[in-house]
């Protein structure tokens, strides 16, 4: 735990840790379209646990910006 995950918790906030697979690189891109069938089911349970509505299916990814169609 860090100082402020500490901080957070003492104060009352709700933490969980979820160790997940290494994904590309540096694991940054776990929640881009690439990753979305990794990163779903984590928000799904994080959703679930604090009593919000889930999806009922993936949402379509945004159209990439031009400056970033070429990489």
């Amino acid at each position: 735990m860090t100082r402020l995950s500490d901080a957070f918790a003492k104060s009352g906030g709700k933490l969980s840790l979820v160790r997940a697979a290494a994904f590309g690189s540096d694991g940054h891109m776990l929640f881009s379209e690439n990753g979305s069938a990794i990163s779903a089911p984590i928000v799904d349970r994080l959703l679930a646990a604090n009593n919000l509505v889930l999806r009922d299916r993936l949402l379509d990814a945004p159209e990439r910006p031009a400056q970033l169609r070429t990489r």
